[in-house]
């Protein structure tokens, strides 16, 4: 990654985790709790289109680049002005603890689906 400015990381995340409920009768639910509010980079790279139950649906990828935090991993996710990324995989790419590059998968919403 080459060197960014700190003024690139111009939107607001919202770095959230799953946390499971255990319910009775034994079964679970998984709402999501907030980690922390951070800036951001974010750039979409790429889009397709791929079918899903007789359905087309769009997936777009993108790069969300924010300062160096432990702890951030697949298992979490952004939220963004009500746009929803999984994270795919958390990189500290020159090993510096400067920036954490985070690929990310756009959740596309049921109401989005055609």
């Amino acid at each position: 990654m080459t060197c960014r400015a700190i003024g690139s990381l111009r939107q607001r995340v919202r770095l959230e985790e799953p946390r499971r409920i255990e319910l009775s009768g034994g079964a679970a639910n998984i709402t999501w709790s907030r980690v922390a509010v951070l800036c951001a980079s974010v750039e979409a790279l790429k889009g397709t289109e791929i079918e899903i139950a007789h359905r087309m649906v769009g997936r777009v990828s993108h790069r969300i680049v924010i300062r160096y935090r432990a702890g951030v991993a697949p298992a979490m996710r952004f939220v963004c002005a009500g746009r929803t990324f999984d994270i795919i995989a958390a990189i500290d790419r020159d090993g510096r603890r400067r920036w954490l590059e985070c690929q990310c998968q756009e959740r596309q919403s049921q109401e989005r689906l055609p």
